[in-house]
């Protein structure tokens, strides 16, 4: 017995280990081809300075895009310029470089009402695969000055294009042909953002459960402003501070994007059902978890398209019920992990 004990923590350290290596190189954006000289390069060539990453928003398009870039490397008056245009007194999350993206901008405010937003891009360090789960997140925080709504969800999309294809950039209309409806994608929503702060950083994550072989990503709004707008996806957040302008606006900071492989979470399960145990499932109401120790837990229910639908903490207790009575009937992973982000189970369930 002891024996299978030290086994089965060393798998599970095993796993977790190997769940930590994040599949999007320069995710930080620490790295640069080199520091922007003038405030112009902070937009063009903007992110693409970032090492592996690029702009890939209409790109032919008079709403052409410049998804742009930050770093501690600017000198004083470059950085002044960038925090009376752009990031306030925003700092990074960690290190010394972000990303900006401009994802909203009233429709019918400079005839921008075909424009897509600013979307950003990748080539991922391994592919993602059908047959695995990811966990998808970053750091996000509204531009304290550029900005005064937010919106309710962003997606990332998965692609085996660089988005720099001729077939895929904009038509005779003005609409960027790649998104949000080109077949080869695979989407998935990231939602919680109708209160993001412009003063500090808040995480964001998804499940990842991809439908397709695929080796880069995307993250952005893949919708028109006009879409966005007659779909009610915008919030208003705070009083904006420059420019002057009542007009909508939403433009987001971002940093430490990961995308991790949750390495064979049936074995995770095995080892941990051995003491932790969810019943009854399938359930009505209420389900119970047996096992936990006497600590605190994070429990989520993401949807079968990895979507957050349900986040609580817990106290952890023998025997402790759950009440489900706000979600509806449907298959669902629930996600336990300490409150440090050690996640000890992900089960399928269903009610």
């Amino acid at each position: 017995m002891r024996l299978f004990l030290i086994l089965a923590i060393a798998h599970l350290s095993y796993l977790s280990s190997i769940s930590q290596i994040n599949l999007l190189p320069n995710g930080g954006f620490e790295e640069l081809s080199e520091c922007p000289t003038t405030f112009q390069m902070i937009q063009n060539p903007g992110i693409e300075l970032a090492n592996t990453w690029w702009n890939c928003t209409n790109l032919d398009s008079m709403y052409s895009g410049t998804s742009d870039i930050f770093n501690a490397c600017f000198d004083s008056a470059l950085m002044q310029s960038a925090r009376l245009y752009f990031i306030g007194n925003t700092t990074p999350y960690e290190g010394n470089g972000f990303a900006g993206i401009w994802s909203y901008s009233e429709p019918f405010f400079s005839d921008s009402q075909n424009y897509f937003g600013e979307n950003i891009s990748c080539m991922l360090i391994s592919e993602v695969q059908p047959t695995k789960t990811y966990l998808f997140s970053f750091y996000i925080s509204l531009s304290e000055v550029f900005a005064n709504h937010n919106l309710k969800k962003l997606k990332v999309a998965f692609h085996n294009d660089s988005i720099f294809s001729p077939a895929l950039v904009t038509n005779q209309f003005n609409i960027n042909s790649a998104f949000p409806d080109y077949e080869e994608f695979d989407v998935f929503e990231i939602t919680g953002l109708d209160s993001v702060p412009y003063d500090e950083w808040i995480k964001v994550e998804t499940l990842i459960h991809p439908t397709k072989t695929s080796n880069h990503m995307a993250i952005g709004t893949f919708k028109s402003n006009q879409l966005i707008f007659e779909d009610d996806e915008i919030v208003y957040s705070h009083n904006i501070i420059f420019p002057p302008l009542t007009a909508q606006s939403v433009y987001y900071l971002i940093d430490n994007i990961s995308l991790t492989e949750i390495v064979d979470t049936t074995s995770i399960g095995d080892i941990n059902k051995a003491k932790i145990k969810i019943y009854p499932n399938p359930f009505d109401r209420f389900f119970t978890i047996n096992g936990l120790d006497e600590v605190d837990y994070n429990i989520k229910f993401y949807d079968l398209s990895s979507r957050l639908i349900y986040e609580t903490r817990i106290k952890g207790t023998n025997n402790m019920q759950i009440n489900t009575e706000h979600i509806h009937k449907g298959a669902y992973f629930l996600e336990i992990s300490t409150i440090g982000g050690n996640r000890i189970l992900t089960e399928k369930i269903i009610k």
